[in-house]
């Protein structure tokens, strides 16, 4: 399991690529395959994302891997939706 402020980390991570990408939570979570209340979930750090879902995000937020979901200044900016 992934420490509490890894999944803070994680729930930043994707609040912020959102906001960059000025994309919403449906469109979003459909990118990913996932409820809109599961992505409410993730931002707010209450659920652990399964292995599948994390290399979901991994694609989606355009990261090298798994290890840059939980690494505080890891963010690709220049990633568009």
């Amino acid at each position: 399991m992934v420490p509490n402020n890894d999944m803070r980390i994680l729930a930043d991570k994707i609040k912020v690529h959102r906001a960059l990408n000025d994309i919403g939570k449906i469109k979003f979570a459909t990118k990913l395959g996932i409820a809109a209340e599961t992505l409410r979930k993730l931002e707010t750090g209450t659920l652990r994302p399964s292995y599948s879902l994390m290399t979901k995000l991994v694609e989606v937020l355009e990261l090298e891997d798994i290890s840059q979901l939980f690494k505080a200044s890891v963010l690709n900016i220049s990633a568009s939706m």
